[in-house]
């Protein structure tokens, strides 16, 4: 009944057009340079940790009610913890990913005082020659796993990221099975986007239509990797409930859509939210607005993704082709389990 009444109350929330989740990307800059990288790689003057109190304590004021810290690599700042005691102080549900390389014991420790939902950790496979290859640097496989052991140690909440490419898919089972050992929880992501600044080169990176057929045969992925239920777009959270907020104070509706919507240096967060045009526009669209709602696959769909769409084509209500390739590969193989059924 209370889980009921939760969803509920969330579901009234979201149609006030409050933000209650934002995600703050406090830096753009990571000592990593992974293959896959979606992020932009413009380097600014980044805010600092007053600005981003004033903007904490705006948001809090606004109704907001969770935070993801995420970059960039979040702890190649040096005030990162100040950042994160300063929100948790102010009573947010936070939440952080990272890639773990640059996290030392004492601020494992320290994150045990943060009203932490989790914090994301990045693996891309069980061999430090994969894990190494994808983020393109030797000696990263170690500097993680020594992290993830020390959040083991201190019992800090963590889930640990994985993320398919056509280096790792073979070691999926290996992988799942050190998961299942090590009790780790775990999030798989089967779609590698074009970088924000609408650049393709992460896209060599997809696995091949075969590995496809691998990945949908898998225990973990068989009888779950696409949807039973009718999908909404995940758009609809974005602009109303959901936002972005840049290293350099910009607001967006998402971090997949860098179409600005105000800029925290000059106006205040609850102005740009009810007064943005471009949110607004969001706020308006119907579902039968997407190209989506009128494919016979719409409601078995994997992945509800406009804003895929919009890095693929520059619009959001076109198809975003590479879940649709996975979604009807999928479907097909399914057909052909029943002809033999």
């Amino acid at each position: 009944m209370e889980e009921r009444n939760t969803g509920n109350l969330y579901e009234r929330l979201r149609k006030t057009n409050i933000a209650l989740r934002m995600q703050i990307d406090c830096t753009y800059r990571c000592n990593l340079k992974c293959v896959h990288c979606f992020q932009s790689k413009r380097i600014d003057k980044e805010l600092t940790f007053a600005r981003w109190h004033e903007i904490l304590i705006q948001l809090k004021e606004h109704g907001c009610l969770e935070i993801i810290f995420s970059g960039g690599e979040p702890f190649i700042r040096e005030d990162f913890l100040e950042i994160l005691m300063d929100a948790s102080d102010m009573g947010f549900a936070i939440k952080i990913n990272t890639n773990g390389t640059l996290l030392k014991e004492n601020d494992v420790a320290q994150l045990r005082k943060v009203r932490l939902t989790f914090i994301q950790v990045s693996l891309y496979g069980v061999l430090a020659a994969t894990h190494d290859l994808l983020t393109a640097q030797q000696g990263t496989f170690e500097k993680v796993m020594q992290a993830i052991g020390w959040l083991e140690k201190h019992k800090v909440k963590f889930r640990i990221a994985f993320l398919v490419t056509k280096h790792n898919v073979n070691e999926l089972a290996s992988f799942r099975r050190v998961a299942r050992e090590r009790k780790w929880p775990v999030i798989y992501d089967l779609i590698i986007y074009p970088t924000s600044d609408g650049e393709t080169f992460p896209l060599a990176h997809r696995i091949s239509d075969a590995q496809i057929e691998q990945v949908a045969s898998d225990p973990l992925f068989k009888n779950n990797i696409v949807s039973r239920v009718l999908l909404k777009p995940a758009l609809s959270d974005f602009g109303s409930s959901v936002g972005y907020i840049s290293p350099y104070g910009e607001i967006y509706s998402s971090a997949n859509v860098r179409i600005l919507c105000g800029d925290l240096t000059r106006d205040s967060f609850s102005d740009i939210w009810s007064n943005s045009a471009y949110l607004k526009k969001l706020r308006s669209l119907k579902l039968e607005d997407f190209e989506c709602s009128r494919c016979d696959c719409f409601l078995r769909c994997l992945m509800c993704e406009p804003t895929l769409a919009y890095l693929e084509h520059g619009d959001l209500l076109a198809i975003p082709q590479e879940a649709c390739r996975f979604t009807k590969k999928v479907m097909a193989m399914r057909k052909e389990e029943c002809a033999v059924q």
